[in-house]
């Protein structure tokens, strides 16, 4: 996307959520031009990235010495330091032209600003359940690396949290049914190649985070299969799954078991990056078919399913 005066140009190293966003935010402030993405991901090489119907090329890092740029945006925050080395001893980048401000503020200030708000809605329905009494066990199913296992358990010290995850990425059978409900040949190619960057987490690191990890029970393996909990009541689940047969699944399997008063809270519902109709598809079909009420929480991502 070039601009009136295209004295700036971007190269975005990252071609994931971060970069997309980074990507978005620029188009909108007008004050720089992106030129293209790189990423070490190979799988990405060759492809286009839409963004507000502005494409964007993809390609291996090795393309930056072949044109003349401004500055190399680093995205990609969990191999920072990583990505920085690269760029200085393997591509030639002269550290004044490397820029980790966007990654810095914007995943700070913009990004954690979602991860922020849902926190803040978590503790303040912990405190609402206290004081209403409203009893029940809580849980995870999309867990990770366990940033949000971790507030879960905090905000609700002296009951049971129950976390499910593969702890190695997404299963293929989700992904299969997620390429079934889109016709964006993109986006499905996208989740395929994200398939293992889930993977980068063990049950040990995330209980090493927990405050309070004796009350944290680990299912490990493929959800819903890992579910046996059919006795247990529930007041608050958060479903952080990205595609549809697992927020389908967990709709299903917790819903019931939810007591009155209690939330579901679903991730990524008005989720603008990733292009696929999973996540709303399996809320709205199971809103519907149960006549139960969704509300969006104010963090520009995550919808509430209410039990009333």
């Amino acid at each position: 996307m070039f601009i009136d005066d295209p004295s700036i140009d971007v190269i975005i190293f990252g071609a994931g959520q971060i970069g997309q966003r980074l990507c978005l935010k620029l188009q909108q402030d007008k004050t720089e031009n992106v030129l293209f993405f790189v990423d070490n991901n190979s799988m990405y090489w060759g492809r286009s990235i839409i963004l507000n119907n502005v494409e964007y090329k993809v390609f291996s890092p090795a393309k930056i010495k072949e044109v003349e740029y401004t500055k190399v945006c680093i995205a990609i925050r969990d191999a920072r330091n990583e990505i920085y080395l690269q760029c200085v001893t393997e591509l030639g980048i002269p550290q004044s032209k490397l820029d980790c401000t966007y990654l810095d503020s914007f995943v700070n200030d913009i990004g954690q600003q979602y991860l922020i708000s849902r926190v803040q809605f978590l503790r303040t329905f912990a405190k609402f359940a206290e004081m209403k009494q409203i009893s029940g066990a809580v849980a995870e199913v999309g867990v990770y690396r366990g940033a949000f296992a971790k507030e879960i358990n905090q905000s609700f010290p002296d009951r049971t949290l129950y976390l499910y995850d593969t702890f190695e990425g997404f299963d293929q059978r989700d992904i299969d049914m997620e390429k079934s409900l889109s016709s964006d040949e993109a986006a499905i190619n996208k989740w395929r190649d994200l398939m293992g960057n889930f993977a980068n987490t063990s049950e040990d690191y995330v209980i090493s985070l927990m405050p309070n990890p004796e009350q944290v029970r680990i299912r490990k393996g493929y959800f819903p299969d890992t579910f046996s909990e059919d006795s247990v009541k529930f007041c608050f689940v958060n479903l952080d799954c990205d595609l549809y047969q697992p927020i389908k699944a967990g709709l299903e399997q917790f819903f019931p078991r939810m007591v009155r008063g209690g939330v579901i809270l679903v991730h990524e519902y008005f989720d603008e990056i990733s292009f696929l109709p999973g996540i709303m598809a399996a809320v709205d079909e199971f809103v519907s078919a149960n006549n139960c009420i969704a509300i969006p929480i104010g963090d520009c991502q995550s919808i509430a399913v209410l039990k009333i």
